[in-house]
């Protein structure tokens, strides 16, 4: 289950390095938030989310989370907090 997950998320990510304007931009009040997008991991493990950021030519992953949590402050937290 874990290499599965890890591939989901993996297949998730190359997918947005070709196409990171198909996340959906995200519209936390937090100043530190303002520039995440975010998309679904593949299936099946889609209660998941990959926050990340576009910077330039490159793609930034922030976060994986699962979608069922206080996401701003979540995102907030240092890695490792949830």
């Amino acid at each position: 289950m874990a290499l599965d997950y890890a591939h989901a998320v993996e297949a998730t990510l190359e997918f947005l390095a070709q196409h990171p304007h198909l996340g959906s931009p995200c519209h936390y009040p937090e100043p530190q938030l303002a520039d995440l997008r975010f998309r679904l991991v593949e299936k099946p493990f889609e209660r998941h989310l990959i926050y990340y950021r576009i910077s330039g030519e490159e793609l930034v992953a922030f976060r994986v989370v699962p979608g069922a949590r206080d996401l701003p402050r979540r995102l907030l937290d240092p890695p490792g907090m949830e």
